[in-house]
């Protein structure tokens, strides 16, 4: 939920519970960090009073410094500094780096980080070797080294420890990202191994080469294998990557996975389940919702968690307005989590769909496509490993390599962000507004009246007037005082239209509500068909005065709201 905030305040809430944090719990928290406060990860850890001597906070801050630093290859000292705590002895150190070292040089294919990586991959130590395999698929992503994949295939049959065999599969799904042809003859050897870890590798391999392609003869081939395969870990993986192929076909996958959800087998609807989520990602697909409210009330702990994992996913950004269900679910989560009775397994399931909900404090989605429809590497390898967190659960944190904030931002030509370029909603605010509780939802029923300044309310309790908080609101006005009027927009549309400062929050689905024109603006947008993300702007009356975002206080209270209006009278 509060991912790339920067936010402590909310963690502090929490402080004493951190504190208590041990062992690989430990290691997982450090690691969200690096999501959470991408720039301060360590020194945040620090504050919230974690155990900065124990190994699993070192490790996890090795890999906290990978995910936020993905696929940015360290200075020559960081980067030896991290290949010099491979050799350490605590075990959670080691993987933390390997990780790191995994996560920082992604698709770099470094052949002397591979060399260090496979030291442990072909080791005794399952803890070191499964990291080793994870890091080896995220260095050689998108790169089929067929004799690679061939020392893996062996290693993997001759191992000793699953944990390394699974991770070295996952590598090879890895490496087979868009590369079909090389893919498809290794299926077709592996899908008849007897070793039920080569299987899964067979069902990874295909699903990750033809990602989003929809092709008919895949979907046929993994809908065989989740139909027949005597193991219930082949099964779910061939489903899941049923999931990865359909993942642009929502309406196809939702009748294949309808029919799936009933099934005998619980890991096959915990697939479904969880590719509900990645696939309906952001939709508020009511068809997805109400197939993952059934498989809420599903009797097996992890069909439950995947159910509750999908909803968060589904629901995202959203609010009461947009999906009548969303607080229904919301409050249905929470519940299920404060039940005494309820499983660990399924608990954590439920927190996973709170914070997915919502993911970046309101702002950010799942989101696998450009607008221009190529996928996104980085988010592709971000679900894939994330959908593992079945066998690891500091292999959730993967999620955040697939958030994207959704925003719209106009800059200049010298990449400055001017004040007097507004964006207009011609929607009603609570449409697309963030959700609210029911704590503040009461707040905001309260009576509203003129904005006093904080040294008025000190001058004013100095005299012994009492100051109510609740009617510390800003002031509505019809005559906004900017230096530019916002754009024009026909009398229907003016009574529900609402004007956004420049670098503000757009939802995907507002984008049909969203007015970039206007005989009144300053700027002119260099490509109008272009409403999220950063747009270019021509100014179209160079020479006059203006205010770029960067020279506001850097302190968000001290920035008045684009409605503000100064009452001489309250502030007297």
């Amino acid at each position: 939920a509060l991912y790339g905030t920067n936010d402590v305040g909310l963690l502090r809430d929490y402080k004493e519970k951190f504190a208590a944090a041990k062992n690989w719990a430990l290691f997982t928290l450090a690691g969200a960090f690096g999501l959470v406060f991408p720039d301060k990860y360590a020194a945040m850890a620090t504050e919230l009073t974690l155990n900065t001597n124990s190994q699993f906070y070192k490790g996890g801050i090795c890999f906290a410094e990978g995910l936020a630093n993905f696929g940015k290859a360290p200075a020559d000292d960081r980067k030896e500094d991290l290949l010099a705590k491979l050799d350490t002895r605590d075990e959670a150190v080691v993987h933390g780096a390997i990780l790191g070292l995994g996560l920082r040089l992604a698709l770099s294919n470094d052949q002397h980080v591979i060399d260090r990586l496979e030291q442990h991959l072909y080791g005794e130590s399952a803890t070191k070797g499964e990291a080793a395999g994870f890091a080896l698929g995220l260095l050689k992503a998108t790169n089929f080294d067929t004799g690679k994949v061939e020392e893996l295939i062996n290693a993997s049959r001759n191992n000793q420890h699953d944990r390394i065999a699974r991770s070295m599969m996952s590598a090879l799904g890895l490496m087979a990202l868009g590369n079909k042809a090389k893919a498809d003859g290794y299926f077709d050897k592996l899908i008849v191994e007897q070793d039920h870890v080569l299987r899964i590798g067979a069902a990874q391999m295909l699903s990750m080469a033809y990602f989003g392609t929809g092709d008919n003869n895949v979907i046929g081939k993994l809908l065989r294998v989740a139909a027949t395969d005597l193991s219930d870990d082949v099964r779910r993986a061939a489903v899941l990557g049923l999931g990865f192929v359909m993942i642009r076909k929502r309406t196809k996958a939702l009748t294949i996975f309808n029919m799936l959800s009933t099934s005998y087998n619980a890991f096959v609807r915990h697939a479904v389940a969880l590719n509900l989520g990645i696939i309906g990602a952001h939709s508020f697909d009511k068809k997805i919702i109400k197939t993952l409210k059934k498989l809420l009330e599903d009797k097996t702990d992890h069909v439950r968690q995947a159910a509750a994992v999908a909803l968060g996913l589904v629901l995202q950004q959203g609010n009461e307005s947009l999906e009548a269900s969303f607080m229904e679910v919301r409050k249905l989560l929470i519940e299920k989590f404060e039940k005494k009775a309820e499983s660990e397994v399924a608990k954590i399931g439920y927190q996973f769909g709170l914070g997915l909900m919502a993911a970046g404090g309101g702002n950010c989605i799942v989101n696998l496509y450009s607008e221009a429809g190529t996928l996104k590497i980085q988010s592709a390898i971000g679900v894939y490993l994330f959908s593992q967190f079945w066998y690891w659960y500091p292999l959730a944190n993967f999620i955040g390599l697939s958030f994207e904030p959704t925003y719209l931002v106009g800059v200049t030509r010298d990449l400055k962000i001017p004040l007097n370029f507004t964006i207009t909603s011609k929607a009603p605010k609570k449409i697309f507004d963030y959700y609210k509780t029911p704590e503040e939802a009461e707040e905001k029923k309260t009576e509203k009246g003129p904005v006093v300044l904080s040294s008025t309310r000190r001058a004013q309790a100095r005299h012994a007037v009492k100051a109510d908080n609740r009617d510390m609101v800003i002031e509505e006005v019809k005559d906004v005082k900017e230096a530019e009027q916002a754009p024009e927009i026909n009398e229907a549309d003016a009574k529900k239209a609402q004007v956004l400062r420049n670098a503000s929050r757009v939802l995907k689905r507002q984008l049909n509500y969203i007015d970039l024109k206007g005989k009144s603006q300053r700027y002119e947008v260099a490509l109008p068909e272009r409403k999220i993300g950063i747009v270019f702007l021509t100014d179209k009356r160079q020479g006059e005065p203006e205010t770029y975002l960067d020279e506001l206080p850097s302190e968000t209270y001290l920035i008045p709201p684009l409605e503000f209006v100064f009452d001489e009278k309250a502030n007297k």
